[in-house]
């Protein structure tokens, strides 16, 4: 988003101090339906052990094109992601497409395995990739890449899967739903075969950045300059944000939709939770199983040597 700022001649003579910005209003808090309060209070009171969750994006183009079909193809914009996880002690198995291709990740506390079965062949038997605090953004730098990557700004869990609104015990959803612009009532529905409740509530602009996005976005106060005439590209158009909550009557919210709206494009995620508090126990990979991203990072060089040794060695008998 772009924000403008207009500059005025400054005056003939002393500079005038410039006015005091006006304060800007809090939002006026959100008249939530009956039901939605009763329910947030059983969900306030759930006591979560473990919990399965998929994350499904989808992005629809009103016009597709063969490029768009590629993009999409090519980055995996449409994608889900599949995981499991217990909340004391904090582990998680999490799988997701990235390029095409499954990952699947181990989340101990703060520690990250990555399952790479192709390397244990290689490695004796060793499939476990121990990330380090950079995450997944490590490998990333494998090839051609420079410079140390920086540390994860949050948990690996919500890097790897739920957005944070999706996240036990959902306080940042009733935040959200709290913040809204309206919430309305939907009536009741089914989600995988069980009666739920439904809510809409449609969100305000920028409402789920997080505070760094919001400041990096803030402007400095500029000196008072003379006029200067420039023709500025007008602003992107606002998306239209939609959360759309169904609620079990146990207070559970087992499907949260968010729907983003721009011109031509439509991209919607959806995060399902099939089952709670079943019995999970979530391990690290042994030792003898796993290697560190140096390690890995080795084993990739040393490789890259032996195959442009190979095709040398072939170039020289031709």
């Amino acid at each position: 988003m772009l924000a403008l700022c207009a500059l005025t001649p400054a005056a003939a003579g002393a500079a005038t101090p410039a006015p005091a910005p006006a304060p800007v209003p809090e939002p006026t808090p959100t008249a939530l339906p009956p039901d939605l309060v009763a329910l947030e209070q059983k969900m306030a009171a759930l006591q979560i052990t473990s919990l399965r969750f998929t994350l499904t994006t989808k992005v629809i183009e009103q016009h597709p094109s063969r490029e768009f079909a590629k993009l999409l193809q090519l980055f995996g914009l449409d994608s889900t992601v599949v995981g499991e996880e217990t909340l004391s002690p904090p582990a998680a198995n999490v799988t997701l497409g990235l390029f095409g291709q499954p990952f699947t990740f181990r989340i101990i506390g703060t520690t990250a395995y990555l399952y790479f079965r192709q390397l244990g062949p290689l490695d004796g038997g060793r499939p476990w990739i121990r990330l380090g605090p950079g995450g997944f953004g490590e490998l990333l730098t494998v090839e051609g890449g420079s410079g140390a990557p920086k540390p994860h700004a949050a948990p690996l869990s919500a890097a790897l899967g739920q957005p944070d609104y999706a996240q036990p015990p959902f306080t940042k959803l009733a935040a959200t739903l709290a913040g809204a612009t309206a919430v309305s009532e939907l009536g009741p529905g089914l989600v995988d075969g069980g009666p739920v409740t439904r809510f809409v509530a449609t969100l305000r602009p920028g409402q789920l950045e997080s505070r760094t996005a919001r400041r990096s976005r803030r402007i400095r106060r500029l000196p008072r300059l003379p006029a200067v005439h420039v023709r500025l590209p007008p602003p992107p158009p606002k998306p239209q944000l939609t959360l759309e909550v169904s609620f079990a009557n146990s207070g559970m919210p087992v499907q949260i939709v968010l729907t983003e709206k721009l011109p031509g494009v439509t991209t919607t995620a959806t995060v399902d939770f099939p089952a709670i508090n079943f019995p999970l126990t979530i391990v690290a990979p042994t030792a003898a199983e796993t290697i560190s991203v140096a390690e890995f990072k080795a084993l990739t060089a040393k490789q890259k040597r032996r195959r442009a040794a190979r095709r040398k060695h072939h170039k020289s008998k031709q």
